[in-house]
Protein backbone atom coordinates (compact mmCIF):
# COMPACT_ATOMS: atom_id res chain seq x y z
CA UNK A 1 0.00 0.00 0.00
CA UNK A 2 2.64 2.07 0.75
CA UNK A 3 4.16 1.61 -2.38
CA UNK A 4 1.30 2.47 -4.31
CA UNK A 5 0.95 5.68 -2.38
CA UNK A 6 4.31 6.43 -3.49
CA UNK A 7 3.76 6.07 -6.53
CA UNK A 8 0.65 8.48 -7.00
CA UNK A 9 1.32 11.60 -9.12
CA UNK A 10 2.02 14.87 -7.29
CA UNK A 11 -1.48 15.88 -7.76
CA UNK A 12 -3.05 12.88 -6.36
CA UNK A 13 -0.60 13.30 -2.97
CA UNK A 14 -1.63 17.18 -3.25
CA UNK A 15 -5.77 15.88 -3.08
CA UNK A 16 -4.66 13.29 -0.19
CA UNK A 17 -3.21 15.86 1.66
CA UNK A 18 -6.48 18.34 2.08
CA UNK A 19 -8.05 15.04 2.97
CA UNK A 20 -4.67 14.92 5.84
CA UNK A 21 -5.50 18.89 6.56
CA UNK A 22 -10.02 17.59 6.93
CA UNK A 23 -9.29 14.73 9.30
CA UNK A 24 -6.92 17.22 11.44
CA UNK A 25 -9.54 19.02 11.89
CA UNK A 26 -11.69 16.57 12.51
CA UNK A 27 -13.90 17.33 9.46
CA UNK A 28 -14.19 13.98 7.51
CA UNK A 29 -15.80 12.50 6.09
CA UNK A 30 -15.53 15.66 3.56
CA UNK A 31 -17.22 17.10 0.74
CA UNK A 32 -15.79 17.82 -2.36
CA UNK A 33 -15.48 21.33 -2.28
CA UNK A 34 -14.18 21.29 1.50
CA UNK A 35 -10.99 19.21 -0.12
CA UNK A 36 -10.71 21.26 -3.22
CA UNK A 37 -10.19 24.65 -0.67
CA UNK A 38 -7.30 22.83 1.15
CA UNK A 39 -5.85 21.35 -2.52
CA UNK A 40 -5.50 24.71 -3.58
CA UNK A 41 -4.28 26.04 -0.43
CA UNK A 42 -1.38 23.13 -0.56
CA UNK A 43 -0.89 23.18 -4.12
CA UNK A 44 -0.18 27.37 -3.92
CA UNK A 45 2.22 26.62 -1.07
CA UNK A 46 4.55 24.50 -3.02
CA UNK A 47 4.50 26.39 -5.84
CA UNK A 48 2.70 23.29 -7.73
CA UNK A 49 -0.18 23.74 -10.41
CA UNK A 50 -3.80 24.20 -9.83
CA UNK A 51 -5.99 22.09 -11.48
CA UNK A 52 -9.83 22.33 -11.85
CA UNK A 53 -12.80 20.97 -9.65
CA UNK A 54 -12.99 18.03 -11.44
CA UNK A 55 -10.10 17.43 -12.20
CA UNK A 56 -9.59 16.73 -8.42
CA UNK A 57 -13.32 15.29 -8.78
CA UNK A 58 -11.25 12.84 -11.12
CA UNK A 59 -8.61 12.72 -8.70
CA UNK A 60 -10.73 11.50 -5.78
CA UNK A 61 -12.70 9.06 -7.89
CA UNK A 62 -9.26 7.55 -8.66
CA UNK A 63 -8.13 7.16 -5.04
CA UNK A 64 -11.44 5.66 -4.13
CA UNK A 65 -10.93 3.12 -7.10
CA UNK A 66 -7.42 2.38 -6.12
CA UNK A 67 -8.66 1.38 -2.31
CA UNK A 68 -7.29 4.75 -0.53
CA UNK A 69 -11.01 6.27 0.18
CA UNK A 70 -14.28 5.58 1.14
CA UNK A 71 -17.34 7.48 -0.27
CA UNK A 72 -20.86 8.00 0.62
CA UNK A 73 -23.59 9.65 -1.58
CA UNK A 74 -25.79 11.69 0.76
CA UNK A 75 -28.89 12.78 -0.65
CA UNK A 76 -30.48 15.89 1.64
CA UNK A 77 -34.06 15.90 -0.68
CA UNK A 78 -35.35 17.74 -3.46
CA UNK A 79 -33.92 21.05 -1.93
CA UNK A 80 -31.28 20.08 -1.00
CA UNK A 81 -29.28 17.91 -3.34
CA UNK A 82 -27.25 15.01 -3.45
CA UNK A 83 -23.31 14.58 -3.12
CA UNK A 84 -20.68 12.88 -2.11
CA UNK A 85 -18.16 12.64 1.61
CA UNK A 86 -14.81 10.70 1.31
CA UNK A 87 -12.76 9.93 3.90
CA UNK A 88 -9.79 7.98 4.05
CA UNK A 89 -10.32 3.59 4.00
CA UNK A 90 -6.74 3.51 5.14
CA UNK A 91 -4.94 4.92 8.30
CA UNK A 92 -4.26 8.47 7.69
CA UNK A 93 -1.23 8.28 9.70
CA UNK A 94 0.13 5.91 7.01
CA UNK A 95 -0.41 8.31 4.31
CA UNK A 96 0.61 11.50 6.30
CA UNK A 97 4.05 9.01 6.35
CA UNK A 98 4.29 8.54 2.99
CA UNK A 99 3.24 11.99 1.68
CA UNK A 100 6.19 13.05 4.60
CA UNK A 101 8.67 11.22 2.47
CA UNK A 102 7.88 13.33 -0.49
CA UNK A 103 10.55 15.82 -1.14
CA UNK A 104 7.79 18.07 -3.50
CA UNK A 105 5.28 17.46 -0.36
CA UNK A 106 7.78 18.37 2.67
CA UNK A 107 7.31 22.15 2.98
CA UNK A 108 3.76 21.20 3.79
CA UNK A 109 5.02 19.34 7.10
CA UNK A 110 8.01 21.50 7.90
CA UNK A 111 5.66 24.01 9.96
CA UNK A 112 7.06 24.81 13.53
CA UNK A 113 5.18 21.70 15.55
CA UNK A 114 4.54 19.89 12.37
CA UNK A 115 0.99 21.59 13.13
CA UNK A 116 -1.51 20.95 9.99
CA UNK A 117 -4.62 23.43 10.34
CA UNK A 118 -5.71 25.78 7.74
CA UNK A 119 -4.77 28.28 9.84
CA UNK A 120 -1.50 27.69 9.17
CA UNK A 121 -1.58 28.47 5.62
Amino acid sequence: MREELGRLLTQSKLTLYGLLLLEEEGALPAKRNRIYERYVLAAKRIDADVRTDRTIHNRLSQLTLKGFLDVREQNKGPKGGSYYEYEFSIRADIVRDVLEGDSRLQDLFNEVGGDMTLDTF
